[in-house]
Order: structure tokens, then sequence, then C-alpha cells
């Protein structure tokens, strides 16, 4: 499972979206995905992932190795670093849920969109305005 954490500095609004959510620009996001063992031995499970803003620029890169064995049926969090959602359009994920540390095995994968930022302010949001 993929989900994004999005804190929003005017409203303090912090949430999990779905990948491909729409998100309001200049909020920072965090990428948590859960990896599960579907086999029926314990398994070290690790992952890679690179993100990439509407311009193709990496803004975060995150490669982990869990540190003991997940048993069979778990799952395991990966948390990446917190980044800026600072321009308009589509940001994209690439990652690899990968086993066996000795002689890595891809046994899932993800490439497409995370979200896309818009000027424009979701329901859920709310809008602060002050007059001075």
């Amino acid at each position: 499972m993929i989900t994004l954490s999005v804190t929003s500095p005017s409203t303090k609004f912090t949430g999990l979206l779905a990948v491909g959510a729409s998100v309001p620009i200049g909020q920072s996001g965090v990428v948590t995905i859960r990896g599960r063992n579907d086999l029926l031995t314990d398994q070290k499970l690790g992952i890679s992932w690179v993100i990439k803003d509407p311009d193709g620029i990496v803004v975060e890169e995150y490669s982990r190795w869990e540190t003991w064995a997940t048993a069979p049926g778990d799952e395991q969090p990966f948390i990446g670093g917190r980044f800026d959602l600072d321009k308009a359009g589509t940001y994209t994920l690439e990652v690899d849920l990968l086993m066996n540390l000795d002689n890595p095995v891809v046994v899932d994968s993800y490439k497409g969109d995370l979200c896309t930022t818009t000027t424009e302010v979701p329901p859920e949001y709310v809008l602060i305005q002050e007059t001075i």
C-alpha cells in the first residue's frame, strides 16, 4: 500500500492521501509504503524509490532494507523523508519492493503518478482569511 502524507503550512492539516490525489501547491509530503511478506517463511524486505517533480527533477531518493525479517503475512512500513510539493503539475513515483538481501528479487513495483498539485483548494482544506 502506498500513501502520501501531506502537511499544510497554512492550516496544519495532516492527512493521508491515496496515490494520484490532488494536492494544493505549497504543501510538503512524506511517502509511506507498506510491504507485505506473502511467503510461508520469514523474509527480509527492502525497498527503493525515486520521486520526481513535474519537471522530472528528483526530489527524493530512498532505499532501505529492514533490520529484522518480516513474518509470513506481516507488513513492514517504509517511511521516506519530507519533500516540498512546490511546483504545479504531476509528481511521479517509481518504486521496487525487494526480498532476499543476498540476491535481491523485485517482488512488487509501481511506476506512475504520485500526486498532482493544483492551485485550487479542495474541500478538506480550510481557507483562512483575515481582514486586516
